[in-house]
């Protein structure tokens, strides 16, 4: 509930996305995610297991909101005032999901729901991906992203990018700058973090 919480309490005007993981010693990892920041998971033959999935208005131009639009909204608020005529945004967003950000004036305060998509892995949904048994402690890289990295290249992409380098035994804080740079060098003109880890499954 923390993100939920935060947005509560939160007095300014913009918010922000917001993906967080937690790894669990001996189970693998926990992801919460609010926006279109990304997780997932590569093994090393090169397999992708992708954790989060981006929360995004579709895109319908001239259209009412669709019942699975007015879902991600509190309720009480009428979709109307939400959407603006290019049926693309909501609040003037692109993002269904949001932490703190609060469009309105006044007492007529519109806010996007802040609750988290939480997923956390499975090592028999792993093994199902990968076609095979995943060995006690089998190293797995978490490769976290913020939504800039993905407006100009796709999951696919980093992920290659990313193995090609590890399996150079470079260190990972110098990959993840890596693709950091590469999504910079690429024209991006939003947030750019990039993170990666070993989390291992149990």
């Amino acid at each position: 509930t923390a993100f939920v919480d935060f947005t509560r309490s939160f007095k300014g005007a913009d918010g922000t996305c917001a993906l967080a993981t937690l790894e669990l010693e001996g189970v693998g990892v926990c992801v919460a995610n609010v926006g279109d920041s990304r997780a997932f998971l590569m093994s090393d033959e090169g397999k992708v297991f992708q954790l989060t999935h981006d929360q995004k208005v579709p895109e319908k131009r001239g259209e009412p909101p669709t019942k699975f639009e007015r879902s991600y909204l509190h309720r009480g608020i009428q979709p109307s005032r939400l959407c603006d005529p290019h049926r693309d945004r909501v609040c003037g967003l692109n993002v269904a999901r949001v932490v703190g950000d609060k469009v309105g004036r006044e007492n007529d305060v519109q806010t996007l729901s802040a609750r988290p998509k939480i997923v956390m892995p499975t090592r028999a949904e792993l093994e199902k991906l990968l076609g095979r048994k995943v060995a006690d402690g089998e190293p797995f890289y978490l490769f976290q992203g913020c939504d800039g990295l993905f407006d100009v290249g796709t999951t696919d992409q980093y992920a290659q990018l990313a193995l090609e380098m590890i399996r150079r035994g470079m260190p990972l804080s110098h990959v993840a700058a890596v693709c950091t740079q590469a999504a910079y060098n690429s024209g991006s003109g939003d947030n750019l973090t990039t993170m990666l880890q070993v989390v291992r499954f149990s």
